[in-house]
């Protein structure tokens, strides 16, 4: 595993975010008690949760300042009802794909799904090859909206949508980031278990 430092650098060369954006996010959310800080020289390894909560700070914090807030409350978001559409109507076959039932969705958070989704998708990626996964899965942040899972895999496409007290349905329709599978999984093998 490797260190907080370490990750927000790799974490900005695979997304594409900028490193000093990471860093200001990570630093405000260290502050606020949302990841666990270093002490001394015993670097602390970054969790999957806690990477987690830092992508999504970077990726739908409207301003750095209070990613933290904005953090706390999209981490809780939960499935919005009828939040599981395919094109085809097969909603059951969808969160299998991700590792999950349809029945955890339920009672989880989008954290929780999250953390979930990138250690299953380490899992079914160990070496960290591009394409290994057999389809696609990437998140989707509006502003002031939903957060999207999307999934195209074996046939299946869908979607399965987050929604917590601050977003609307549709939001303001400004989209302000996506992540890949590929990021998931790289966050899932990188990253301690909590």
């Amino acid at each position: 595993m490797i260190t907080a430092r370490e990750h927000v650098s790799r974490l900005a060369e695979i997304t594409g975010f900028e490193e000093s954006e990471l860093r200001t996010v990570d630093k405000f959310l260290a502050d606020a008690g949302l990841r666990r800080k270093s002490l001394g020289r015993a670097y602390v390894q970054i969790s999957t949760k806690e990477s987690l909560l830092v992508l999504l700070g970077v990726m739908g914090a409207p301003v750095k300042s209070v990613c933290d807030s904005y953090v706390e409350d999209v981490s809780r978001f939960s499935l919005l009802a009828h939040g599981i559409r395919t094109r085809d109507g097969s909603a059951n076959e969808l969160p299998a794909l991700i590792g999950l039932s349809e029945a955890d969705l339920g009672d989880m958070t989008l954290i929780d799904v999250l953390v979930r989704m990138a250690r299953h998708l380490a899992s079914l990626n160990p070496s960290g090859a591009r394409g290994s996964f057999g389809g696609r899965v990437w998140i989707e942040v509006v502003t002031n909206g939903p957060v999207t899972i999307q999934i195209d895999s074996a046939g299946f496409r869908g979607e399965i949508q987050f929604v917590g007290p601050t977003a609307t349905r549709f939001g303001d329709g400004q989209r302000l980031a996506t992540v890949s599978n590929f990021t998931l999984a790289w966050i899932g093998r990188n990253t301690e278990a909590e």
